[in-house]
């Protein structure tokens, strides 16, 4: 982040705009495979039941899902 604000900071007298895009955690394969995989096992619970759980013990209503990543990006690339 401070790298970015950095940036930004640097690149504003020449109109450039620096954007950073930390979206924590987002319900894709790799995090299901890697992410959850320890938990159902030790639980004997379904992937689908880990990240519920999960979800209940973080406080969030939904994990964040790649489109909705892709759609930020998107939007910060687009003219002004």
């Amino acid at each position: 982040m401070s790298l970015t604000k950095a940036l930004a900071e640097f690149g504003r007298g020449d109109g450039i705009r620096v954007n950073g895009v930390s979206p924590g955690l987002i319900d894709t394969g790799r995090f299901r495979a890697r992410g959850l995989k320890s938990l159902p096992a030790s639980k004997n619970l379904t992937v689908e039941q880990a990240r519920d759980l999960l979800v209940q013990r973080l406080g969030i209503a939904r994990l964040g899902t790649a489109q909705e990543v892709a759609d930020v990006v998107d939007f910060l690339l687009s003219e002004p």
